[in-house]
């Protein structure tokens, strides 16, 4: 493997290949793992309401979404008004789609433990124009946890080199209280316990409180896998099998591996590492591995075709 060693390390200094993922390409390899996430990323739900009447959203797990009245402003900073509105929402809670959407639970490096992802995007429903929430509006979350954790904050997300990122919201809407509620939704009553707070920006947000562990008792992990995967075709990802926690291993060229950049993950946790390749149309590779972390980890997985049903079956399980 380390023949292509000085191919990789000519192909970030003159190709950029860092910036576009691909931190080693070896000549006839093939496929691209968007392909993958563009395939599974399609289980936002859709509501539509009037602009002017605001709206709450019970959701299927139950959580309700409070819109209040003209809560929208267009790109302009007008308060949008006589309009239908149609609200694009997602919640993640299994580590399976935290995996599918391709978002670890990582801010600056530091290891989250998730009570939700969410995603909220707001639009015209006649012309697709996208609104954001207008200054001082909000939209108040009620999300069902049957088993909620104390000391929970929200995150914002956004993509970062050289992975999708967190990072903590410090002002006063960044705060989750645990509640139990009743309220009454187009005259059905409507009862829960978990999470509550705000959201004041249509991106995404996570429910989070950071994992601490000493530094000391973390480490860096790696894992290898056949010359042909690359960051081109393929993603892996750690998943902790006793916390709602997933990171993403990153392609390195100088070691040919995919290795956690932080060194975040604490020793002695049992994990799960997926790997995932689209190595061309409708053609999938898979790869699953059992471990407890050790210092300085290093585990080695060679993928086999799967179909894309398969992959999801297994994910389905996390």
């Amino acid at each position: 493997m380390r023949q292509w060693l000085p191919f990789a390390i000519i192909c970030i200094f003159l190709a950029g290949c860092y910036q576009d993922k691909d931190f080693f390409i070896l000549e006839g390899t093939t496929g691209n793992i968007d392909q993958f996430f563009s395939t599974v990323q399609t289980l936002e739900r859709e509501f539509t309401f009037n602009v002017d009447n605001g709206t709450m959203i019970v959701t299927a797990d139950n959580s309700i979404l409070s819109i209040p009245a003209d809560a929208f402003q267009d790109a302009n900073g007008n308060v949008v008004s006589n309009t239908m509105v149609t609200l694009e929402y997602l919640l993640i809670k299994d580590k399976g789609l935290l995996v599918m959407y391709d978002k670890p639970t990582i801010s600056d490096g530091r290891l989250l433990e998730s009570g939700g992802v969410f995603y909220f995007e707001a639009y015209d429903a006649s012309t697709g124009e996208q609104f954001e929430l207008r200054e001082g509006s909000s939209i108040e979350v009620m999300s069902v946890e049957e088993n909620p954790i104390q000391g929970m904050q929200l995150f914002t997300g956004e993509n970062a080199d050289p992975t999708f990122n967190w990072e903590e919201v410090n002002d006063t809407w960044g705060a989750v209280q645990i509640n139990e509620w009743s309220v009454l939704v187009d005259s059905m009553e409507v009862e829960g316990v978990g999470y509550e707070f705000v959201v004041d920006s249509m991106t995404w947000i996570n429910c989070d409180v950071f994992n601490n562990i000493p530094d000391d008792e973390k480490t860096e992990v790696c894992v290898s896998l056949p010359e042909i995967y690359t960051n081109r075709n393929t993603a892996v990802f750690t998943i902790f099998n006793d916390i709602n926690s997933v990171t993403t291993l990153v392609g390195e060229a100088d070691t040919m591996m995919f290795c956690d950049p932080y060194a975040a993950i604490p020793i002695g946790y049992d994990v799960t590492f997926i790997c995932i390749s689209a190595m061309g149309p409708d053609l999938y590779h898979f790869g699953m591995k059992n471990a407890v972390i050790s210092d300085n980890h290093v585990d080695q997985i060679v993928p086999e075709e799967r179909t894309l049903e398969e992959i999801l079956d297994i994910l389905g399980m996390f």
